[in-house]
């Protein structure tokens, strides 16, 4: 569900559905590795003495299995994974090399992605682990570090709320950042989205779409062009 809605463009409300919004902007993430890379753990058959340099390796998949497991109780945790990523691919292999190349090109857009969505992703964190994330928090603030703005306009949950409270919440306001969803890159649809599956149709040019849940973020489009420049074997030895 969660990769579905990322695909389709926007995240999953980070209150009401804290840890599929979470898994949304992964896969968001891994989209932009067009060559798949960094999506399955490295096979030592295919690429022998891997783990003879790399002794933390991290791909997409794996975070998302973290991820189940409760493996990540705040931001810095599962920001650690997808900086992991590009830092083993830097390490195995050489600079200049496709991998390595491919590797630099999704840190930018992992960087921009990760800025935008860095306040919804918190709060998915103080919703689903409030003690650890607050800790984390406080820990940040006294080291001078500032929240995102998107951050401070957002409901607040008490330490206690968990999911099954937090969907007692209207989370639906036109104050909300990205609770409107762009249609065709332009137009924006009326805050009170319902829940209940649906199909907009006439939208300028007759196109329909499915709606989103309530509050639901809108992610960027993916981008069309290829995040790495294709080289053949000769010039990358």
């Amino acid at each position: 569900m969660a990769n579905t809605m990322a695909l389709q463009g926007f995240l999953p409300d980070p209150v009401l559905r804290p840890k599929e919004c979470l898994e949304a902007l992964i896969q968001r993430i891994a989209v932009t590795d067009k060559e798949g890379f960094f999506m399955w753990p490295v096979d030592e058959r295919i690429t022998p003495g891997y783990h003879a340099v790399v002794k933390h390796p991290m791909c997409f998949s794996l975070m998302k299995t973290k991820l189940q497991k409760d493996a990540y109780s705040t931001w810095r945790d599962y920001v650690a994974d997808f900086e992991l990523i590009i830092s083993n691919a830097k390490l195995f292999n050489k600079p200049g090399s496709k991998v390595n190349r491919c590797a630099l090109n999704l840190q930018r857009n992992m960087s921009k992605l990760l800025k935008q969505h860095e306040g919804e992703m918190r709060r998915a964190f103080q919703v689903l682990y409030p003690g650890a994330a607050a800790a984390a928090d406080a820990a940040e603030a006294a080291a001078g570090i500032p929240m995102p703005q998107a951050m401070m306009s957002m409901p607040t949950v008490s330490a206690g709320a968990g999911t099954s409270e937090a969907n007692s919440l209207d989370m639906v306001s036109s104050d909300r950042p990205g609770s409107p969803l762009r249609a065709g890159g332009s137009t924006l649809l009326p805050d009170a989205i319902k829940a209940e599956p649906a199909i907009l149709s006439g939208l300028g040019m007759g196109i329909s779409m499915p709606m989103p849940p309530p509050g639901s973020v809108p992610l960027p489009p993916v981008p069309r062009e290829p995040l790495c420049t294709y080289i053949s074997d000769n010039e990358e030895e």
